[in-house]
Protein backbone atom coordinates (compact mmCIF):
# COMPACT_ATOMS: atom_id res chain seq x y z
CA UNK A 1 0.00 0.00 0.00
CA UNK A 2 1.18 3.47 -0.81
CA UNK A 3 1.77 5.53 2.31
CA UNK A 4 3.60 8.63 3.45
CA UNK A 5 6.70 8.11 5.57
CA UNK A 6 6.56 8.26 9.36
CA UNK A 7 8.53 11.51 9.27
CA UNK A 8 6.01 13.08 6.89
CA UNK A 9 3.13 11.92 9.10
CA UNK A 10 4.80 13.40 12.17
CA UNK A 11 5.60 16.65 10.34
CA UNK A 12 1.95 16.99 9.30
CA UNK A 13 0.78 16.36 12.87
CA UNK A 14 3.23 18.98 14.11
CA UNK A 15 2.15 21.52 11.49
CA UNK A 16 -1.51 20.84 12.25
CA UNK A 17 -0.87 21.43 15.94
CA UNK A 18 0.92 24.72 15.25
CA UNK A 19 -1.74 25.80 12.73
CA UNK A 20 -4.38 25.23 15.41
CA UNK A 21 -2.50 27.45 17.84
CA UNK A 22 -2.21 30.47 15.52
CA UNK A 23 0.91 32.51 16.27
CA UNK A 24 1.57 30.96 19.68
CA UNK A 25 4.93 29.40 20.39
CA UNK A 26 4.89 25.70 21.26
CA UNK A 27 7.81 23.64 22.54
CA UNK A 28 8.86 20.37 20.97
CA UNK A 29 7.88 18.57 24.17
CA UNK A 30 4.40 20.16 24.14
CA UNK A 31 3.83 19.14 20.50
CA UNK A 32 5.15 15.63 21.16
CA UNK A 33 2.91 15.13 24.21
CA UNK A 34 -0.17 16.46 22.44
CA UNK A 35 0.32 14.02 19.53
CA UNK A 36 1.96 11.13 21.41
CA UNK A 37 5.15 11.39 19.34
CA UNK A 38 8.75 10.54 20.30
CA UNK A 39 10.51 13.77 21.32
CA UNK A 40 13.96 13.04 19.77
CA UNK A 41 12.53 12.27 16.32
CA UNK A 42 10.14 15.21 16.50
CA UNK A 43 13.03 17.53 17.37
CA UNK A 44 14.87 16.41 14.21
CA UNK A 45 11.76 17.06 12.15
CA UNK A 46 11.23 20.49 13.73
CA UNK A 47 14.84 21.45 12.98
CA UNK A 48 14.42 20.38 9.37
CA UNK A 49 11.18 22.36 9.00
CA UNK A 50 12.89 25.38 10.60
CA UNK A 51 15.89 25.08 8.28
CA UNK A 52 13.54 25.14 5.26
CA UNK A 53 11.62 28.16 6.54
CA UNK A 54 8.33 26.48 7.42
CA UNK A 55 8.82 27.20 11.12
CA UNK A 56 10.25 30.04 13.16
CA UNK A 57 12.00 29.26 16.41
CA UNK A 58 12.38 31.19 19.62
CA UNK A 59 15.13 30.35 22.08
CA UNK A 60 14.91 30.43 25.84
CA UNK A 61 12.74 29.02 28.61
CA UNK A 62 9.58 30.32 26.92
CA UNK A 63 10.89 29.35 23.49
CA UNK A 64 9.62 26.95 20.92
CA UNK A 65 8.27 26.89 17.38
CA UNK A 66 5.52 28.61 15.41
CA UNK A 67 4.53 28.63 11.77
CA UNK A 68 6.87 30.69 9.64
CA UNK A 69 5.39 30.16 6.19
CA UNK A 70 2.07 30.21 4.41
CA UNK A 71 1.05 26.54 4.35
CA UNK A 72 -1.14 27.22 1.30
CA UNK A 73 2.00 27.93 -0.71
CA UNK A 74 3.86 24.71 0.15
CA UNK A 75 2.98 21.40 -1.49
CA UNK A 76 2.92 18.00 0.13
CA UNK A 77 5.58 17.00 -2.40
CA UNK A 78 7.85 19.82 -1.18
CA UNK A 79 7.38 18.68 2.41
CA UNK A 80 8.35 15.11 1.58
CA UNK A 81 11.40 16.40 -0.33
CA UNK A 82 12.49 18.48 2.67
CA UNK A 83 12.27 15.50 4.98
CA UNK A 84 13.93 13.09 2.54
CA UNK A 85 16.83 15.45 1.88
CA UNK A 86 17.33 15.63 5.64
CA UNK A 87 17.75 11.83 5.60
CA UNK A 88 20.39 12.09 2.89
CA UNK A 89 18.26 10.26 0.35
CA UNK A 90 18.72 11.11 -3.28
CA UNK A 91 16.16 13.69 -4.30
CA UNK A 92 16.50 12.51 -7.89
CA UNK A 93 14.69 9.28 -7.08
CA UNK A 94 11.65 11.18 -5.85
CA UNK A 95 11.69 13.27 -9.01
CA UNK A 96 11.23 10.21 -11.15
CA UNK A 97 14.68 9.45 -12.49
CA UNK A 98 14.44 5.80 -11.48
CA UNK A 99 10.96 5.49 -12.98
CA UNK A 100 12.07 7.14 -16.23
CA UNK A 101 14.84 4.55 -16.63
CA UNK A 102 12.20 1.82 -16.46
CA UNK A 103 9.77 3.55 -18.85
CA UNK A 104 10.36 1.12 -21.69
CA UNK A 105 9.58 -1.85 -19.44
CA UNK A 106 6.59 -0.59 -17.44
CA UNK A 107 4.90 2.42 -19.10
CA UNK A 108 1.68 2.11 -17.04
CA UNK A 109 3.63 2.23 -13.80
CA UNK A 110 5.57 5.27 -14.97
CA UNK A 111 2.26 6.96 -15.81
CA UNK A 112 0.98 6.12 -12.34
CA UNK A 113 4.18 7.47 -10.78
CA UNK A 114 3.85 10.75 -12.67
CA UNK A 115 0.19 11.11 -11.64
CA UNK A 116 1.04 10.49 -8.00
CA UNK A 117 3.83 13.06 -8.11
CA UNK A 118 1.47 15.57 -9.74
CA UNK A 119 -1.12 14.89 -7.04
CA UNK A 120 1.47 15.45 -4.29
CA UNK A 121 2.48 18.71 -5.98
CA UNK A 122 -1.14 19.85 -6.25
CA UNK A 123 -2.05 19.15 -2.60
CA UNK A 124 -0.97 21.96 -0.33
CA UNK A 125 -0.02 21.40 3.30
CA UNK A 126 -2.91 23.62 4.38
CA UNK A 127 -5.31 21.20 2.67
CA UNK A 128 -4.13 18.47 5.01
CA UNK A 129 -3.54 20.26 8.32
CA UNK A 130 -6.32 22.82 8.54
CA UNK A 131 -9.72 21.55 9.60
CA UNK A 132 -12.52 22.02 7.11
CA UNK A 133 -10.30 21.59 4.06
CA UNK A 134 -11.02 18.84 1.58
CA UNK A 135 -8.71 17.20 -0.91
CA UNK A 136 -10.52 16.59 -4.17
CA UNK A 137 -9.33 13.87 -6.50
CA UNK A 138 -10.54 14.47 -10.06
CA UNK A 139 -12.74 11.69 -11.46
CA UNK A 140 -10.30 11.31 -14.37
CA UNK A 141 -7.52 10.40 -11.88
CA UNK A 142 -9.72 7.76 -10.28
CA UNK A 143 -10.42 6.21 -13.69
CA UNK A 144 -6.71 6.20 -14.57
CA UNK A 145 -5.84 4.56 -11.26
CA UNK A 146 -8.50 1.88 -11.82
CA UNK A 147 -7.14 1.15 -15.30
CA UNK A 148 -3.60 0.98 -13.96
CA UNK A 149 -4.67 -1.41 -11.22
CA UNK A 150 -6.16 -3.66 -13.90
CA UNK A 151 -2.96 -3.51 -15.93
CA UNK A 152 -0.91 -4.26 -12.85
CA UNK A 153 -2.97 -7.37 -12.05
CA UNK A 154 -2.59 -8.55 -15.67
CA UNK A 155 1.16 -7.97 -15.43
CA UNK A 156 1.37 -9.86 -12.10
CA UNK A 157 -0.67 -12.74 -13.55
CA UNK A 158 1.64 -12.98 -16.57
CA UNK A 159 4.75 -12.92 -14.38
CA UNK A 160 3.28 -15.58 -12.08
CA UNK A 161 2.33 -17.69 -15.13
CA UNK A 162 5.89 -17.55 -16.43
CA UNK A 163 7.21 -18.69 -13.06
CA UNK A 164 4.79 -21.65 -13.00
CA UNK A 165 5.70 -22.68 -16.55
CA UNK A 166 9.40 -22.46 -15.71
CA UNK A 167 8.92 -24.76 -12.70
CA UNK A 168 7.17 -27.43 -14.80
CA UNK A 169 9.79 -27.65 -17.54
CA UNK A 170 11.74 -30.87 -17.82
CA UNK A 171 15.36 -30.43 -16.85
CA UNK A 172 17.64 -30.70 -19.85
CA UNK A 173 19.71 -33.86 -19.94
CA UNK A 174 23.29 -33.26 -20.95
CA UNK A 175 24.98 -35.67 -23.37
CA UNK A 176 27.71 -36.31 -20.76
CA UNK A 177 25.13 -37.65 -18.30
CA UNK A 178 23.92 -40.37 -20.76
Amino acid sequence: MLALSKKTDYALLCLAYLAGHDAQVASAREIAEANDLPVPLLMQILKTLHRHGLLESTRGSKGGYRLGANLSAVSLFSLTQMLESADGEMAGEANGIVAEAQAAVHPPLVALHRRLLQFLQDVKISDVVRSGHRIDVPLQSVRVIERLRGLQSVFETRVAGRAVRAEHREPAVSPAAV
